[in-house]
């Protein structure tokens, strides 16, 4: 594709003093923070502009995360083990890419007996169902944040990470 001439007004992004600047990071940093029975999470993002998080999921065999949608879309990628959503046919492998539009309501089950590990981008707040398919909780940048710091916090962990990986 031939580059599209540059013309001032329509420049998106532009470096400024209040932009805040990307980061790259090496190595498993934070530590499994575990969030539901069977399942931790080890962050890499928290994006509180856009209230976007990203993070790495690892859940036990046989574990659920409970039925819940997304108010934005989720990117994921399988790096271990077996795990489809119970209301599709298809089997996330390690190598498969995940699309998750919002507003489809998935409950997330693990195939097999070794855990799963995979990497998920959520862009925007999951709304948590009960049985009937009413709210019960939401899990958010903002909430998953605080959860992590309080975790870190009541465990003698180093949370200063989080601050590293934080977008405001």
């Amino acid at each position: 594709m031939p580059p599209i001439p540059f013309r001032e007004n329509n420049l998106i992004y532009k470096n400024s003093p209040d932009m805040v600047p990307g980061f790259a990071m090496d190595g498993p940093v934070s530590p499994w923070i575990p969030t539901e029975p069977g399942i931790e999470n080890r962050f890499h993002l928290f994006d509180l502009n856009q209230n976007h998080f990203a993070v790495t999921v690892r859940c036990a065999p046989g574990s659920v995360i409970a039925r819940h949608y997304h108010m934005g879309a989720v990117l994921g990628y399988g790096l271990q083990g077996r795990w489809k959503y119970k209301e599709y046919d298809w089997v996330a492998v390690p190598g498969t890419f995940i699309y998750e539009p919002p507003g489809e309501a998935h409950t997330l089950v693990i195939l097999g007996d070794e855990p799963m590990i995979s990497y998920f981008h959520v862009m925007g707040p999951h709304i948590q169902l009960d049985e009937n398919d009413h709210q019960v909780g939401w899990v958010e940048a903002f909430n998953l944040l605080a959860y992590a710091r309080q975790y870190c916090k009541d465990h003698g962990l180093d949370a200063s990470y989080l601050e590293t990986i934080t977008r405001r």
